[in-house]
C-alpha cells in the first residue's frame, strides 16, 4: 500500500521534473547571469585552478552555486540543460521541506495538500524555480534548518546552517532569523524562567562552526583580493550604498509592497481580518503561537537589509518569509472555517490570486520585479527571435544600445558559442536602441527621449513581455 506521504509529495516531485524541463532552455536572465553564469563559466573553463574571481565578476559572495554548476558541467557537459536540472534536486528538497513543516502545522488531511499547493504556486518561488538560483539553494536551507529546529536535530541544523552561510551574504541573514526562533522556541520550552544567558550561548556553539567557515572564506578573499564583499570599482557598488532616514521609511513600503505583490495581497487581506477576526481562541494555540513566532521574527530579521541599503529591496530576498505566511494561511483556515466546501473554495480563490499574480504587469515607467513571477517567461523566446531578426538583417550588435539584463557576453547569457554583445546604450547617439519593458535600466527621461528621438523599427509581443528596436531618425 503507498503511504499517505508519497501521495501527496510524488505529485509535486512530477510537477517540477515536467516545469524544469520546460524551462530547460531557458538562457541566464536577470541576477543569475552575474551570481552564476558569469563565476560558473570562469570555473569550467578554468578547472578550478582558482577560487577566487576576477575583480570584473566577483560579487563578494561565497560562489558556492558557481562552483556546483561548473562541476555539474565537467560531468555531464556544459549546456543550459544541464544548469537547470541540477537545481532540481533543491526543489524536490522544498516540496519535501514544506510537506514536513506544514505536517507538523496541519497534519495529514486533505488541507495540507491544499496548503502546499498554495506555498508553492507562490509566483516569486516559481519564477526563481524557472532559474538557477542562489535563492532556491537558500530557501531549502532555511527550510531544513527550520525543521532540523523543531525535531531537535543539532546534525542536520549544522548542514543547513552551513548552507545558508556559504551561499550568499542574505544567507547570513536568515541564519540569524533562525538562531533567533531557535532561541525563542527554547526560552518558550522553559516558560522563559531565569536569566536566559547560558541557552544563549548553548544554542550558540551549533552556530559557531558554519560561521567560522563563512569568516574562513571572506578572510582568504581579503587576503587574494584586499577588499571584502564590494570595492569601489565593483558593479554592484551602487547596489550597496547606504540608506538616510528617509529612504529608510520609504523602503518600508517598498517592504510591504513586496509582500502583496503578484497575487499575494488577497491571502494577506485574509489571513488578518482572520487574525483580527478569531485572534483570542488563535492566541489559546500553541502551534498559532508558533507561526506567529516564525513569522514576525523572520519579517523583522528580513526588513534590516531593507530599511540599511537603499536598493537591496528584491522581491527574491523575502522568499522564506512568503512562505511561512501562506503557510500561515492554511493552517488559520484549517482552524477557523469548519465548513470543508468553504474552505476548499476559498482555497481555491487564493491559488488564482497567486496564479494570476504571475499575469500583472506594471506601466512602463513603474519598475517591476521581473525574476520574481512567471510574467518574464516569454521574454527568453522573444529575446532569440529578436536576436535572429538582427542577424537576418546584418544589424551590428556593437551598433545596438540596450540594459541590464541583457548587457554582457552572449556566450556566458545564452550559452552560444558567440562572443558578440550589445552596448550599454546611449541615447541620442547609438544609432540602434533595443528596449523591452523587462529593463528596468531605462529612467523616464530616457524613455521619453527614445520615443521621441528614435522611430520603432521591429516589435515582438506578447500577453506581458515586449521587446522593442529602435532606429534613430
Amino acid at each position: 500500500m503507498i503511504s499517505r506521504k508519497i501521495q501527496i509529495v510524488v505529485p509535486f516531485f512530477l510537477f517540477f521534473i515536467l516545469f524544469t524541463a520546460y524551462v530547460s532552455n531557458n538562457f541566464f536572465f536577470w541576477d543569475t547571469i552575474n551570481l552564476v553564469a558569469a563565476p560558473a563559466t570562469f570555473f569550467y573553463e578554468n578547472n578550478f585552478r582558482s577560487f577566487i574571481l576576477p575583480n570584473q565578476i566577483d560579487t563578494g559572495h561565497v560562489p558556492l552555486l558557481a562552483m556546483y554548476i561548473a562541476k555539474m558541467w565537467q560531468f555531464f557537459g556544459k549546456s543550459l540543460l544541464v544548469a537547470h536540472f541540477a537545481m532540481f534536486p533543491f526543489l524536490l528538497g522544498i516540496v519535501y521541506q514544506v510537506y514536513l513543516l506544514a505536517k507538523r502545522f496541519i497534519g495529514t488531511s486533505y488541507v495540507l495538500v491544499l496548503t502546499m499547493l498554495l506555498i508553492l504556486v507562490d509566483p516569486t518561488f516559481l519564477s526563481q524555480a524557472a532559474m538557477v538560483s542562489p535563492d532556491i539553494v537558500l530557501l531549502f536551507c532555511f527550510l531544513l534548518a527550520l525543521n532540523a529546529v523543531f525535531e531537535n536535530r543539532k546534525t542536520l541544523l549544522m548542514l543547513a546552517l552551513i548552507g545558508l552561510f556559504l551561499i550568499s551574504m542574505r544567507g547570513v541573514v536568515a541564519a540569524f532569523a533562525i538562531f533567533l526562533i531557535d532561541f525563542i522556541f527554547s526560552l518558550r520550552k522553559q516558560h522563559f524562567r531565569g536569566f536566559p544567558l547560558h541557552l544563549l550561548l548553548m544554542k550558540s556553539l551549533f552556530y559557531v562552526f558554519p560561521f567560522l567557515l563563512f569568516l574562513s572564506y571572506h578572510f582568504y578573499h581579503y587576503k587574494a583580493t584586499g577588499w571584502f564583499w564590494s570595492h569601489p570599482d565593483s558593479a554592484w557598488e551602487e547596489g550597496r550604498i547606504a540608506n538616510d532616514f528617509n529612504g529608510a521609511l520609504y523602503n518600508i513600503g517598498i517592504f510591504a509592497w513586496r509582500i502583496v505583490d503578484f497575487g499575494r495581497v488577497l491571502a494577506i487581506l485574509v489571513l488578518l481580518i482572520m487574525a483580527v477576526m478569531y485572534r483570542k481562541m488563535l492566541l489559546r494555540e500553541s502551534k498559532s503561537i508558533q507561526l506567529l513566532i516564525l513569522i514576525l521574527v523572520s519579517a523583522i530579521i528580513f526588513i534590516i537589509p531593507f530599511l540599511y541599503f537603499q536598493q537591496l529591496t528584491g522581491h527574491r530576498y523575502l522568499l522564506p518569509l512568503y512562505l511561512l505566511i501562506l503557510l500561515a494561511v492554511g493552517y488559520y483556515l484549517d482552524k477557523v472555517i469548519s465548513s470543508s466546501v468553504v474552505k476548499k473554495s476559498l482555497f481555491g480563490v487564493l491559488t488564482v490570486s497567486l496564479l494570476v499574480g504571475n499575469f500583472w504587469v506594471y506601466p512602463n515607467k513603474i519598475a517591476q520585479g521581473w525574476d520574481a513571477s512567471l510574467a518574464h517567461l516569454p521574454f527568453y523566446d522573444l529575446q532569440l527571435e529578436m536576436n535572429n531578426y538582427l542577424d537576418d538583417n546584418e544589424i551590428p550588435y556593437y551598433e545596438v544600445g540596450t540594459a541590464f539584463p541583457i548587457l554582457g557576453n552572449h556566450a556566458i547569457i545564452f550559452m552560444e558559442k558567440d562572443i558578440r554583445l550589445f552596448k550599454s546604450k546611449n541615447i541620442g547617439k547609438d544609432n540602434y536602441i533595443l528596449y523591452s519593458n523587462v529593463f528596468n535600466g531605462f529612467s523616464d527621461a530616457e524613455l521619453d527621449a527614445l520615443y521621441s528621438r528614435y522611430r520603432l523599427v521591429h516589435e515582438l509581443r506578447s500577453p506581458t513581455v515586449f521587446i522593442q528596436l529602435f532606429e534613430r531618425k
